[in-house]
């Protein structure tokens, strides 16, 4: 999966300059540029080509350091690892790839339901606009089978998150303060409305979750990747969250949806 996800790129890149250039293209065939500032206009959209053309060498070259790599399948669930590397797949809407630092392939986290009325707006915002309206994400492990679920209600002022488990059974909820900018203040429930941990991050946008007596249960640091793992995850920025404590099942899926949720609605790079 992690070739899978280089090759997409270089692919996803190929089609976008080809569409920008033949449009830019067939503009100048239909609208000749005459002013300077016609003109001007017409070189911002060719550096926005030469942007993207220029992801299509930089991907080829991660591809090519990895694609004869051989990277063992998992024999562990998800859940029940110790650390989780994120990594943002090119997709339409924000699609997150899970793995092990080793480069294994644990599973995915995908939009699969947005209300039919936010779609046109996607065009514009894509993924800023999960941050401020309601969603499904469903969350598949590494044989491709359903194993959680987040449900996201909320219009930008209070975020809740309904958590389920691969039957659809309601196992905890996650309610975040979405005022604060700069950094995450929320609480997460159990089944029975609870409290099981506060979550909050600082304005780096790193994160620690402490459980009531003080122990860190998952952390997160912005910027911060082992450097022996980088000659699989060769993005300039990779992301990683290490979990700590031995949890009850009851406890830990809620808190990986949590994660899901974070890095769902968090700015991480596609090709970078």
């Amino acid at each position: 999966m992690l070739k899978t996800m280089y090759k997409r790129r270089i692919h996803i890149s190929y089609i976008f300059t080809f569409v920008l250039l033949t449009s830019i293209t067939t503009f100048l065939i239909v609208d000749w540029p005459i002013t300077t500032e016609e003109w001007f206009e017409y070189l911002l959209f060719y550096f926005l080509t030469l942007a993207i053309a220029i992801m299509i060498p930089v991907s080829h070259v991660k591809y090519n350091k990895v694609k004869d790599l051989e990277v063992p399948k998992t024999d562990k669930h998800l859940i029940h690892l110790d650390h989780l590397v994120i990594q943002s797949n090119v997709s339409y809407i924000k699609e997150l790839l899970l793995f092990t630092k080793k480069g294994q392939y644990v599973g995915k986290a995908k939009v699969s339901k947005i209300s039919w009325f936010m779609w046109p707006f996607t065009v514009l915002f894509k993924n800023d606009l999960l941050t401020f309206i309601p969603w499904t994400y469903t969350i598949y492990d590494h044989l491709d089978q359903k194993c959680m679920k987040i449900k996201r209600t909320g219009w930008g002022i209070k975020s809740t998150l309904t958590i389920k488990d691969e039957k659809d059974s309601h196992i905890g909820t996650y309610v975040q303060d979405d005022l604060r900018m700069f950094n995450i203040r929320g609480n997460l429930l159990d089944e029975d409305g609870q409290l099981v941990l506060p979550i909050k991050s600082d304005l780096t946008g790193s994160f620690r979750f402490e459980d009531q007596f003080g122990d860190v249960v998952a952390e997160y640091y912005q910027g911060r990747f082992p450097h022996e793992y980088t000659t699989l995850f060769r993005d300039m920025e990779n992301h990683i969250v290490y979990f700590h404590r031995d949890l009850s099942e009851r406890t830990e899926t809620p808190l990986w949806c949590v994660n899901v949720f974070v890095f769902a609605t968090k700015n991480i790079g596609r090709f970078t």
